[in-house]
C-alpha cells in the first residue's frame, strides 16, 4: 500500500467485505509460511549435488577395484555428512518456522460493523484499520499509526530472532504530528517513528482522548513486511562477491580436461599390454578420481569451520560460512559513531545558557538550573519520546531522551492522570514536575497536550504544554543546534552561537539546542488554536534557550583498533547522524584523522555562481595558516568547474598548466580528508556525479547520514573501481549497532553487527564485544582463511597431480600403485596434513598485504606449475634411476598382476612420492602475514614431524607385515647387508631432502616475485594525499 498510495491519498476509512476479498485475492494471505522440507527430499537433494554424485561414483568404482578400505571410509564420511546436513537444515526450518508464528487474530474495523470485529491474522489486507487494545499486542503487519500511542520493543527489527539481552522500547506517534511540509511519501524507514512493524510487541496503546482504541492502517503484510524481507534473507541470503569459488570450478575443469587426457592414455598403454576392456575401462575411469580427488570440497572448507570455531570463543558469530574468506579480501571498512567509535553510555556535559555568562563558554551543571523558575528546565523535562514502563514503571524510550530526563530530577507520569487533571484545562498526554519547587511557580508543573516526535528531517522534536493553575500555553522545542538556529528569531540566538557550538563541538561533544515560545491562548478560540495548528505554524519564531552538551567518549578499544587498520593500510570512513564538527573531533581522537593532515568541508553552494563551497577547519588542520587555506579551496573549485575525463581520474587542467602540484604549498604526502553532511552529499550525487569519485577517495566524516544515506555510501563505495592508479576495487566492511544501520550492513560486502544476541541477519557477523576490536579479529581470521583455502587448494592439486603422474609412469610398465599403497597415502599422509595444515590461527597483526583475490593469480599459477615441474623431474630421476641398479628386473605386466603385485619402480615411487606429499605441504604451510608461524601450529608441526618419521623409518626399515600387505620389492639384494642394503633407499632420502630444499626455495622465489610479503605495494588504492588528488 505504501508503494500505491502517500500521505494525502491513504484512504482511512473502513474496508468493505468485497474490497477484502479482492485485495485477498491479490496479495494472499497474511502469513510468512516456511515449508518444511521433507527428510527423504532433502536428502535425495543432498545425494544429486554435484559434489556427492561425484563421490558416489568415485565409490562404485573404487569398490569394483576392490579398493575396499578407503571406499568405505569415504562412503561412511558422505553419509554422515549427508545425514547431519540434512537434519541441520530440517532443524533451522522449524526453528525460523516458530520464531516466524504470527498472533491469530486482530481486531479490525470494517464497513457495515459498529463494533471492530475479531478476524483471523491472516485474512488482514493492506488498506485494514486495525485496533490496539490498551494492554498491547504482537502486531501482525507494517500499520501506520493513526491516532494514540504506543510502547513498542523493537528488538525483531535488528534481526535478531533470538533475544539474548532486552531491548529498550520505543514510544510511536500518530502520523498526524509529521510536519506537513515533508515528503508525502510513504517510506517506512523514514516514517519509522509512526510505523508498527510485524513482528514487535506493543507494550502499552494509549489511545487519545474521546477514542477506546488506537488506531492503525495496514501498509504490508505476509513477506512484503520488513519481518518478511529479514526471513526472505534468511531462506535465500545474498550471493557473496568473491571470486575464489569461480577460480576453482575453472581449476577444476581445467583439470578434468587433464584428467581425460590421461584417461585416454591409460586406455592406449593398457590396451597395448592386451587387457580386457573392463579392465580399460574402469583404470581409464580411475585415473579422474585422482586428479579431482572426492575428498576436496571437505578439506577446502575445513579452515572455515576452524575459522568460524575460533570466532565463536571470541564471542563474534557468523551466519555465512563462506563471508569468512570475504572478509580477507576487504580494504575499507566504514564505521558508525555512536555505540560503536564512542560509549553507548551518555552523559549530560552540562548546559550553555548565554544570559548567564555573557561571551562566556562557561557549562552549568544541570543540577544548578533544574530548580529555577525558567523554561529551561521544563524543555530539558518534557520535550522527549519517553513513556513509563506499566510494570517496572521506570522511563523507557530514546536513550538521548531518558539521560537528558534523568539528569533533571523531575517527576515524569503519562498514566493515572485523573488526579492532576484539575489543574489543567486540556486533556493530558502526560505531567512532569518538580517536587522540589514552589507549587506557585507555574513552571513547577507542566500538562503535555501535544506532542510532535523526532523526525530525522526535520532533526528536532517538540511539545506543547500548558502550565499549572494559570492554563498557559507553551511549545518546547530540543533538536539539533542549526535546526533549531532556523526556526529561532534572529534577535534571541545571541551573537556568539556559531562561536559556542563550534567550541564545544571540536572537542568531541553532542550537542542539542533547546527553544521554547509562549502559545497566545484566545478566550474560546484556545483549545482550536492549542490543539488544531499544524506544527509549522507552532515551531516558528522561537526564542532560543540555550545548548545541552553531552559527552559521549570513545571506547578504550577503538583508537587502537583504527590506528591498526590504518597501519595495514584500510581506508576507515566514519558515517553517523550526529553534528559535522561532532563527528571530526571524534575522528580525530581515534586516529583517523592526523594532526599534520588538512581537513576541508565540502558545503553546499552559498553562491549561485559556485557548484560547492569549501572552507578548511583551521581546529583540524594542524594550524594551517589563511593563504594555504585559500590555496586549497581555490584548487578544489578549480578542480570541480574543470571537465574532468573520466571519473576517478582527478586531474584539472588549469592546474597542471601552472604548474600543478609544484605550485601547492604542501608537501605531497600531505593527507587530504573530505568531510560533508548527507545534504551535500546527496546534492553531490545528483548534481555532481563527476565529482562523486573525489568524494569518494577522500572522504572520511560523513556527518548527519540517514540510515539510506549509509546504504547509498557503501553502494558507491564498492561502485567505485578508481583511477588509472588504482589496481583493486573498494571491498567495504560496514560495522553498525544493527538496528538504523542495517541497510548498510546487508549493502556491504561484509557487516558486522555489534549485538548482544548470538544471531542477526542483518549481517553475516555479528559481535557480542561491544566494541570495534572484532572487527580487526574478523580481519585476521578472513586472511588467515582465505589464505589457507588457497594454500589447501594448491597442497590438493598438486597431491593429485603427484599422484596422477607417479600412476601413469607405471602403467607405462603395466603396473600401478596397489591398494595399500593407495590407503597408506590418501589416509594416513595426505588427511591428516591437510587437516592439519588448515588449524593455522590467524597472523597477530594486520599487514598492508592482503592475500590474492583469486585462485587464478600469476603467482598461484607459477607456484602450481614449478611444483608440478619439479615433482614429475623428481619422479622421472627416480623412475630410471631404479631401472639402473643391478638389482633390478624388468617387471612382467599381466592382467591379474596390474593392482596386485610390486615392481621395483612401484616401491621406488610408492617411497619417494610419500616424501613429496609430506614436503609440497609444508612449503606451502606459510606463516606470516596471514597466518601464524608453522612451528606455531603445533598440531601441523608435530603431524609433519610425526609422518615424515613414519615414511624415513618405512623407507629404511620396512615393517614385515607392510611388506607383505603392499606387496614391496626389497630395493637391494636377498643377501646384501650392512651399507649396500640401504644404499638406495638411502639415497632416496637424500634426493627426497634436495626435492625439499629446492621446491622451498621455489617457492621463495616466487614470493619475492610477486611481492607477497611487501609492506606497501604502491598504488594500491587511492590515497588520500594531495599528489593523488591534484595530479
Amino acid at each position: 500500500l505504501d508503494h500505491q498510495c502517500n500521505l494525502d491519498t491513504l484512504v482511512t476509512e473502513p474496508l468493505s467485505q468485497n474490497r477484502v476479498s479482492h485485495l485477498l485475492a491479490f496479495f494472499g494471505p497474511n502469513r510468512i509460511h516456511i515449508p518444511l522440507t521433507p527428510v527423504h527430499v532433502k536428502l535425495f537433494r543432498e545425494i544429486l549435488s554435484p559434489f556427492y554424485v561425484f563421490q558416489i561414483f568415485s565409490i562404485i568404482l573404487w569398490m569394483t577395484a576392490e579398493y575396499y578400505y578407503y571406499a568405505s571410509i569415504i562412503l561412511l564420511f558422505s553419509a554422515v555428512s549427508i545425514i547431519l546436513s540434512a537434519y541441520s537444515c530440517r532443524k533451522n526450518e522449524r526453528r525460523l518456522r516458530d520464531k516466524v508464528q504470527m498472533a491469530e487474530s486482530v481486531m479490525v474495523l470494517r464497513q457495515n460493523y459498529d463494533a471492530p470485529r475479531v478476524v483471523p491474522s491472516t485474512n488482514l489486507v493492506p488498506g485494514d484499520i486495525i485496533c490496539i487494545p490498551p494492554q498491547g499486542c504482537e502486531m501482525v503487519a507494517d500499520v501506520l499509526l493513526l491516532s494514540g500511542s504506543c510502547s513498542v520493543n523493537e528488538a525483531s527489527l535488528t534481526g535478531n530472532l533470538e533475544l539474548i539481552g532486552e531491548s529498550i522500547p520505543q514510544k510511536k506517534s500518530p502520523i498526524t504530528e509529521l510536519p506537513t511540509n515533508e515528503d508525502r511519501k510513504i517510506d517506512i524507514r523514514r516514517l519509522a517513528r509512526h510505523i508498527l512493524f510485524s513482528g514487535t510487541r506493543v507494550l502499552q496503546a494509549r489511545p487519545s482522548h474521546m477514542e477506546p482504541y488506537v488506531k492503525a492502517v495496514v501498509l504490508r503484510t505476509g513477506f512484503l513486511t520488513v519481518k518478511g524481507d529479514l526471513v526472505r534473507a534468511i531462506l535465500h541470503p545474498r550471493p557473496l562477491d568473491i571470486d575464489f569459488t569461480l577460480d576453482s570450478f575453472r581449476f577444476l575443469s581445467i583439470m578434468t580436461v587433464i584428467a581425460i587426457a590421461g584417461s585416454v592414455y591409460t586406455w592406449l598403454i593398457l590396451y597395448h599390454f592386451k587387457f580386457s576392456i573392463s579392465t580399460l575401462v574402469r583404470k581409464s575411469l580411475d585415473i579422474l578420481t585422482i586428479v579431482v580427488p572426492p575428498a576436496l570440497p571437505a578439506v577446502m572448507t575445513t579452515g572455515l569451520y576452524l575459522a568460524q570455531t575460533r570466532l565463536k570463543k571470541l564471542e563474534i558469530f557468523c551466519i555465512n560460512p563462506s563471508a569468512i574468506n570475504v572478509a580477507g579480501t576487504l580494504n575499507t571498512v566504514v564505521f558508525d559513531k555512536t555505540g560503536t567509535l564512542t560509549e553507548e553510555t551518555i552523559s549530560v556535559k552540562g548546559v550553555w545558557r548565554p544570559e548567564l555568562f555573557y561571551n562566556s563558554l562557561d557549562l552549568t551543571k544541570v543540577e544548578v538550573i533544574s530548580n529555577d523558575s525558567s523554561p529551561f528546565a521544563p524543555a530539558l523535562a518534557a520535550c522527549h519520546s519517553l513513556s513509563l514502563d506499566p510494570i517496572s514503571f521506570e522511563v523507557v524510550g530514546d536513550p538521548l531522551d531518558r539521560v537528558i530526563f534523568t539528569s533533571t530530577n523531575w517527576v515524569f507520569r503519562d498514566y493515572d492522570l485523573e488526579q492532576y487533571r484539575r489543574h489543567f484545562e486540556h486533556p493530558l498526554h502526560g505531567v512532569v514536575y518538580n517536587s522540589t519547587l514552589d507549587d506557585g511557580s507555574p513552571w513547577s508543573r507542566l500538562g503535555i497536550i501535544r506532542h510532535f516526535p523526532f523526525s530525522s528531517v526535520a532533526q528536532r522534536q517538540s511539545v506543547v504544554v500548558e502550565t499549572s493553575g494559570n492554563g498557559e500555553m507553551a511549545l518546547l522545542c530540543k533538536g539539533a543546534p542549526e535546526a533549531i538556529a532556523a526556526h529561532c528569531d534572529a534577535q534571541t540566538l545571541p551573537s556568539n552561537f556559531e562561536k559556542a557550538l563550534q567550541h564545544f563541538t571540536e572537542q568531541g561533544y553532542r550537542v542539542l539546542a533547546l527553544a521554547w515560545k509562549p502559545i497566545e491562548v484566545d478566550v474560546g478560540e484556545g483549545e482550536v488554536s492549542a490543539l488544531s495548528m499544524n506544527r509549522e505554524e507552532l515551531e516558528c519564531d522561537l526564542r532560543f534557550l540555550g545548548l545541552v552538551v553531552l559527552d559521549n567518549p570513545l571506547k578504550l578499544e577503538t583508537g587502537p583498533t583504527v590506528r591498526e587498520l590504518l597501519e595495514a593500510d584500510f581506508r576507515v570512513i566514519m558515517a553517523t547522524g550526529d553534528n559535522l564538527l561532532t563527528g571530526v573531533s571524534v575522528a580525530r581522537q581515534c586516529g583517523m584523522i592526523d594532526n599534520a593532515d588538512v581537513v576541508v568541508q565540502v558545503s553546499l553552494p552559498a553562491s549561485p555562481d559556485n557548484l560547492l563551497d569549501f572552507e578548511v577547519l583551521a581546529a583540524f588542520s594542524g594550524g594551517i595558516d589563511s593563504e594555504k587555506s585559500e590555496w586549497i579551496c581555490a584548487s578544489l573549485k578549480s578542480l570541480i568547474q574543470s571537465d574532468v575525463a573520466a571519473a576517478g581520474t582527478s586531474e584539472t587542467s588549469s592546474l597542471i598548466n601552472s604548474g600543478g602540484i609544484h605550485s601547492s604549498p604542501f608537501s605531497p604526502t600531505t593527507n587530504l580528508h573530505l568531510v560533508l553532511t548527507g545534504t551535500s552529499w546527496n546534492y553531490i550525487r545528483v548534481n555532481l556525479p563527476r565529482f562523486l569519485p573525489t568524494v569518494l577517495s577522500h572522504g572520511t566524516v560523513f556527518s548527519r547520514f540517514l540510515p539510506d544515506d549509509k546504504t547509498n555510501l557503501i553502494r558507491a563505495l564498492q561502485s567505485y573501481k578508481g583511477g588509472e592508479k588504482c589496481q583493486r576495487q573498494n571491498r567495504v566492511a560496514m560495522c553498525g549497532d544493527g538496528a538504523n544501520d542495517c541497510g548498510a550492513l546487508k549493502a556491504a560486502a561484509v557487516g558486522i553487527a555489534l549485538s548482544d544476541c548470538e544471531a542477526s541477519i542483518s549481517a553475516p557477523f555479528t559481535s557480542r564485544q561491544q566494541n570495534i576490536t572484532c572487527v580487526s579479529r574478523v580481519l585476521k581470521e578472513g586472511r588467515s582463511s582465505l589464505s589457507t583455502a588457497i594454500g589447501s587448494f594448491k597442497y590438493m592439486v598438486l597431491y593429485s597431480f603427484i599422484q596422477f603422474f607417479t600412476v601413469l609412469l607405471l602403467y607405462y610398465i603395466g603396473n600401478t600403485l596397489t591398494d595399500p599403497e593407495y590407503l597408506a597415502i590418501d589416509l594416513f599422509i595426505v588427511a591428516p596434513l591437510s587437516v592439519t595444515f588448515a588449524m593455522s590461527r590467524p597472523w597477530k597483526h594486520l599487514e598492508p598485504s592482503t592475500p590474492p583475490l583469486r585462485l587464478l593469480t600469476p603467482s598461484n599459477i607459477m607456484s602450481v606449475l614449478t611444483h608440478l615441474a619439479l615433482s614429475i623431474g623428481a619422479q622421472v630421476i627416480v623412475f630410471i634411476l631404479v631401472q639402473k641398479q643391478p638389482w633390478w628386473s624388468p617387471f612382467q605386466p599381466s592382467e591379474d598382476r596390474l593392482d596386485s603385485a610390486g615392481s621395483y619402480e612401484t616401491t621406488a615411487l610408492f617411497y619417494f612420492s610419500s616424501f613429496q606429499y609430506v614436503f609440497v605441504c609444508t612449503v606451502l604451510a606459510k606463516g606470516p602475514p596471514f597466518r601464524e608461524n608453522v612451528y606455531a601450529n603445533v598440531c601441523f608441526a608435530l603431524n609433519v614431524l610425526l609422518v615424515l618419521g613414519m615414511v624415513i623409518g618405512f623407507v629404511l626399515f620396512t615393517p614385515a607385515f607392510f611388506v607383505d600387505w603392499a606387496h614391496l620389492l626389497p630395493l637391494h639384494f636377498p643377501k646384501d647387508v650392512g651399507f649396500p642394503r640401504y644404499s638406495f633407499t638411502v639415497a632416496l632420502v637424500v634426493m627426497a631432502m634436495l626435492y625439499f630444499i629446492m621446491a622451498w626455495g621455489v617457492e621463495k622465489v616466487i614470493d619475492v616475485v610477486t611481492l607477497r610479503n611487501a609492506n606497501y605495494a604502491p598504488g594500491k588504492h587511492p590515497s588520500s594525499r594531495f599528489a593523488d588528488i591534484f595530479l
